[in-house]
């Protein structure tokens, strides 16, 4: 499986896959956890970005 490369997310990662990156960057990068509102908002935010490009990233 391929990850996030700065703002961009490499063309084979699925939607499914990008959601499931997209959550474990959420959670990796917050300080507390998220609630499930919080993560709904921001993966409807994600999944409505061009080509899924997204402000989280990897540490």
């Amino acid at each position: 499986m391929r990850y996030f490369n700065g703002n961009k997310v490499l063309e084979e990662v699925n939607s499914q896959k990008r959601f499931e990156v997209l959550i474990y960057a959420i959670k990796k990068s917050a300080s507390v956890l998220m609630t499930e509102a919080d993560l709904t908002i921001s993966t409807s935010w994600f999944q409505t970005t061009q080509r899924g490009r997204c402000q989280y990233s990897f540490q």
